[in-house]
C-alpha cells in the first residue's frame, strides 16, 4: 500500500503564544546577562547615583529620582532627577543633532524593556520585597556596594583622583570591619566620607574617548558604543565575576538585581510617566549624566 505523504503546514503560533515565547526568551537572556555581573536598568541604582554626596553618576540609572527610598539613611543619595532640570524633558531644542544608527532597533528596545519591568521584574521585586524585610534588603544592598570597591577604586586612580581613590579605600576599611562586612555604613553615617562612583565607560570618557552612538541595551536600558566597552573593563574588576561556580555566580547577581529593585519600586514610573518620547527621553538624559559624571 503507497503511503501518501501530507504536504508540509507550517503551523502559526497564535499572538498570546508568541509573547509568551518572546517573554521566556528574554528572562533566559536576563539571567545569562546577570550571571556575567549586569544587572537591569532599574535595579543597578546603588552604584549608578551619586551616594552620599559624591557628585558622581555612574550608568543610565543615574536618571533615576530617589522618590521610593528617600528614608535610607546608610545611601543619603542626591536626586538624580536633577540633572534633568537643566533641559526639562528637552522642551527646548538645543539643535543638536544626535547620531543614531540604531533608532529603529533602540525603540524596539526601549518598548520591550519597558514591558519586562511591568510584566515581570517589577512583580517580581514586589514579591520579594513582601518576603523580606526592608532592613535586611537595605543591609544586602550595603553588602553589594561594598563589594563594587575595586571598581570604584580603580577607576578613580585611572583618573588621576588621587584623593577620591583614597577616600574609597578608607570607606571600604570602615564598612568592611566596623560594617561588618559592609551589612552597615558607618563611612557614611558616622564619618560622613561621601562615595565616588567611577566606572571604565568614564575612564574612556576622561581620556577623550567619544560616546560612538547610543545602543539600548536587552534588560539594561540605554548605553552607547564607549560604556559597553566600559562594561567589559568593570566587569573584571567585580570580585562576583571570580567565582568559579556559574550557578553560585549567577545567583549572587540575580539576588543583588532583584533586591535592589525592591528598594526602587516606583521610580521608574515616577521618572517616565509624563515623556512625550519614551525612547528620546531616555536616550538624551543618559547622554546629559554621563557627560555630566565625565566632566566632574
Amino acid at each position: 500500500m503507497r503511503r501518501v505523504q501530507r504536504p508540509y503546514r507550517k503551523t502559526r503560533l497564535r499572538p498570546d503564544q508568541r509573547r509568551g515565547h518572546l517573554l521566556w526568551v528574554f528572562i533566559l537572556l536576563m539571567i545569562v546577562l546577570l550571571s556575567v555581573g549586569a544587572s537591569p536598568v532599574w535595579a543597578q541604582a546603588a552604584d549608578a547615583d551619586e551616594i552620599s554626596g559624591s557628585g558622581a553618576a555612574s550608568d543610565s540609572t543615574a536618571v533615576m529620582s530617589d522618590t521610593a527610598d528617600s528614608e535610607d539613611e546608610s545611601f543619603e543619595e542626591v536626586d538624580a532627577f536633577d540633572a534633568f532640570d537643566a533641559f526639562e524633558e528637552f522642551e527646548e531644542d538645543t539643535g543638536e543633532a544626535v547620531f543614531d544608527p540604531l533608532s529603529g532597533y533602540n525603540r524596539v528596545m526601549t518598548h520591550i524593556n519597558d514591558r519586562l519591568y511591568y510584566w515581570v521584574f517589577k512583580p517580581v521585586a514586589k514579591g520579594y520585597g513582601f518576603l523580606v524585610p526592608k532592613p535586611a534588603r537595605k543591609g544586602i544592598r550595603n553588602f553589594f556596594h561594598n563589594l563594587g570597591f575595586p571598581i570604584r577604586m580603580v577607576n578613580n586612580v585611572l583618573q588621576l583622583k588621587v584623593k577620591q581613590a583614597g577616600t574609597e579605600t578608607a570607606r571600604f576599611i570602615v564598612n568592611t570591619t566596623v560594617g561588618v562586612g559592609g551589612l552597615w555604613d558607618p563611612a557614611s553615617s558616622w564619618l560622613e566620607l561621601p562615595v565616588y562612583s567611577e566606572d571604565f565607560g568614564q575612564t574612556l570618557g576622561y581620556y577623550g574617548f567619544g560616546d560612538g552612538f547610543p545602543v539600548v541595551l536587552p534588560l539594561l536600558g540605554p548605553s552607547n558604543v564607549r560604556d559597553i566597552f566600559g562594561r567589559t573593563g568593570d566587569w573584571f574588576l567585580d570580585p562576583v565575576n571570580y567565582l568559579d561556580d556559574v550557578e553560585a555566580r549567577t545567583a549572587v547577581n540575580v539576588v543583588e538585581g532583584v533586591n535592589e529593585s525592591s528598594l526602587r519600586i516606583g521610580q521608574y514610573e515616577a521618572i517616565t510617566k509624563d515623556a512625550l518620547d519614551l525612547y528620546i527621553f531616555l536616550r538624551d538624559g543618559y547622554r546629559d549624566v554621563r557627560n555630566k559624571a565625565i566632566e566632574e
